[in-house]
């Protein structure tokens, strides 16, 4: 499998020598940069360990970076992703042209869509919570936005926070 964005790529293969001939195949057909062993893609910082066949993900500069774009980064961290019990609803939307104007000056579906990504990519612990925030893009009010807030939050006290896969076999990763 050869995942591209535009033009950058990653591969894996099970060994040294099937990279080196994945590398040849594909420079006698498409003018390529070999970038050696994958270390950063879309936003995604990659760590390979071969002696401990271990691979890990992290996105941590891309949630301090975000912590600080939607100014939280001085928040105080908190230990679950969502306020256990809580139960967001239409219900919480704004009623009044005021309350739809203060919302209207909030960037809570891009604030939601910057966590959505960070969730599908390597942090499914927030995953639920996104997905409930998700559903009030259109229509939100003051409570969902707290719950916004209150992801950040925990993403402030888990930036350090990465995907681990620990596997028998090995798989070495390129760049191109």
């Amino acid at each position: 499998m050869l995942p591209f964005h535009v033009d950058d790529g990653t591969f894996g293969a099970s060994s040294n020598e099937l990279a080196t001939d994945l590398i040849g195949c594909l420079a006698q057909h498409f003018k390529l940069r070999n970038l050696g062993p994958t270390t950063f893609l879309l936003r995604i910082a990659v760590s390979q360990d071969r002696v401990a066949r271990r691979i890990e993900l992290s996105q941590r500069q891309y949630v301090l970076d975000i912590l600080e774009r939607f100014g939280f980064s001085s928040y105080s961290p908190v230990v679950t992703p969502m306020i256990p019990g809580l139960r967001l609803s239409k219900a919480d939307a704004p009623s009044t042209d005021t309350e739809r104007a203060e919302m209207a000056n909030l960037p809570y579906a891009n604030a939601v869509g910057t966590l959505l990504y960070l969730a599908m990519a390597t942090r499914p612990d927030i995953a639920y919570a996104v997905s409930v925030l998700c559903r009030f893009i259109a229509n939100r009010g003051l409570a969902h936005w707290r719950a916004v807030k209150h992801v950040f939050r925990y993403l402030r006290g888990t930036a350090e926070a990465r995907l681990v896969s620990k596997n028998k076999e090995y798989t070495v990763m390129g760049h191109l």
